[in-house]
Parts: C-alpha cells; sequence; structure tokens
C-alpha cells in the first residue's frame, strides 16, 4: 500500500542517516575463515550455533549478556510477564546470547554448561560484539561498576557507581574515570547473519529479542533494519535505546526512540517493542 511504502522511504531516510561507523573507534577487519566445502563463508563463526539447527521454535536473543542476568531471568519467566505474553513457557525456548566483556567469560560458560545439561539449548558468543559485520573492534570496559554494567564501543561513554566500593575507586583516581577504563580489541559477529541463519536452520521461528547494549543500538539497528526482514523474525523487542549517547553523535536524529516506535506501527510490521530500563 501507499501507506507501508511511505513508511519504509521514511524510515531509510531517517537510519541511512546514522548507518555509518561507530563514533571513535576504527574497525580492524579480520581476514574470513576459508571456507572448505562449508553452507557459509563465515561458517566457523556460527559454530554456536549448530546445536541449535532443526531443534527451536523460540528463541531469546540478548544482545548483550554482561554476566547472565537476563538468562536466568528469562528461564524464570521475568521477560515474558513485562510483555504480558501468558500464552508462552519461557522453558520451551533456546538461547542465543553475545557478550564482549573477558570478566564475564567463566560465568557465562559455567552458566551454559548448567542449562544444557538439563536438557535447554543455550549458545552464549564470549567475548564477543553483537555488530554489523564479522572480524573486530575496540571495546572500552567499564572499570569502575562492580558489574562493569558500563562497558561500551563508545570510549566517551560515563560509567556510574553501584556500590560504596566503586564510589571508593572513583575517589582514589580523583574522579578520572579514564584511569578505570580498560580498552579490548574483541571479536565481532554480524548480528544480521546470525539471525538470518538461526531462521534459515529452524524454519517458523519466532524471535525474542533484548537489546541494552550501552550504545551499540545506533550501529546495529540501522544494520538490521536496512538489510534483513527483522519484523518477519521477532516477535517481541525488549529495546533500550541510550539517547544520552545519541545526543552526542551529530548522525542520531532527535526523537529516534518514538520515531521507530511509529515506522513499526505498520500494519506490515508484528513486531511489539517493549521499552527496558
Amino acid at each position: 500500500s501507499i501507506t507501508v511504502i511511505f513508511c519504509s522511504l521514511v524510515f531509510s531516510v531517517i537510519f541511512l542517516l546514522f548507518s555509518g561507523e561507530s563514533v571513535g573507534n576504527e574497525i580492524v577487519m579480520a581476514p574470513p575463515p576459508v571456507a572448505i566445502k562449508q553452507e557459509h563463508p563465515y561458517a566457523s563463526y556460527l559454530k554456536p550455533l549448530e546445536d541449535l539447527k532443526g531443534g527451536c521454535k523460540y528463541i531469546f536473543m540478548d544482545f548483550g549478556s554482561n554476566r547472565g542476568d537476563s538468562i536466568d531471568g528469562w528461564y524464570e519467566g521475568e521477560f515474558l510477564r513485562l510483555s504480558k505474553r501468558r500464552d508462552l513457557d519461557p522453558k520451551e525456548f533456546c538461547i542465543v546470547g553475545f557478550e564482549p566483556n573477558p570478566q564475564w567469560t567463566p560465568t557465562l560458560l559455567a552458566m551454559q554448561r548448567k542449562y544444557q545439561e538439563q536438557g535447554y539449548k543455550v549458545a552464549l558468543f564470549t567475548e564477543t560484539l553483537a555488530h554489523k559485520r564479522f572480524g573486530t573492534d575496540n571495546f572500552y570496559i567499564d572499570g569502575l561498576s562492580t558489574n562493569s554494567f558500563g562497558s561500551s564501543i563508545f570510549e566517551f561513554k560515563r560509567f556510574k557507581t553501584e556500590f560504596a566500593a566503586d564510589q571508593k575507586k572513583l575517589d582514589d583516581v580523583k574522579g578520572d574515570m579514564n584511569k578505570l577504563r580498560t580498552k579490548k580489541v574483541v571479536w565481532t559477529v554480524d548480528a544480521g547473519v546470525i539471525l538470518e541463519e538461526l531462521a534459515r536452520t529452524n524454519p517458523g521461528l519466532r524471535v525474542f529479542a533484548k537489546m541494552d547494549i550501552e550504545g551499540s543500538e545506533f550501529m546495529i539497528m540501522p544494520h538490521l533494519l536496512m538489510n534483513y526482514p527483522i519484523c518477519k523474525w521477532i516477535d517481541t523487542f525488549y529495546l533500550e535505546w541510550h539517547m544520552g549517547l545519541g545526543k552526542k553523535m551529530s548522525n542520531v536524529p532527535p526523537n529516534l526512540d518514538q520515531t521507530f516506535n511509529w515506522l513499526l506501527s505498520s500494519d506490515s510490521c508484528n513486531m511489539t517493542v517493549v521499552s527496558i530500563k
């Protein structure tokens, strides 16, 4: 219809305005793996998904797993309650998660083993950043907050204290957060390709996605929306826009969060967006 075409054009213009590289980060691409009789040119990157092939009707995809609270929260029904979806059982879901911070690798691998031993299908990409391409990128680890909640691809992101011990750390460096920021080079995977592969190997798949990734949404969302049919794949999107960061970027339009929700109100998109904080 004319309405759908108009929405698509408006959507394209808005997101093309801010679909460039992440601020302050130079993408350093790793060479793609050698493809030897493989289904996909990035097959080695997709290896964590092998156990999910054909076995998932629903998937919870956590774009920023941190220490794994959202994974536990999912299986406890927290997110389905948030979106008022009483028609689904969270224990029927497979889980895919991404976390670039190496601090949480042992915790997440232990969590993955725990749920796999209980019969759940869980694939966690540790020390890996959900991104718009395969390769590597800089990631800045929050050394201030106890749980590194402020870690981000943006070097200028401010951190917040969680506990009294965090405030003492800040006092010890006389308020200079840069002294508590550590740069790491981490692996990146194309989030769109991951979604595409999951949809290809699990016909009829419905995805429930959570994106609270400290500003990386300004890089990933244009990529997903412009290149992949996420309205077809994603049922519910639990999303936080970090508009405080967005205001510091010249290519992020104001009121983006409201515009995004308006565009998805089209009859051609059945995706529900649930705002999280």
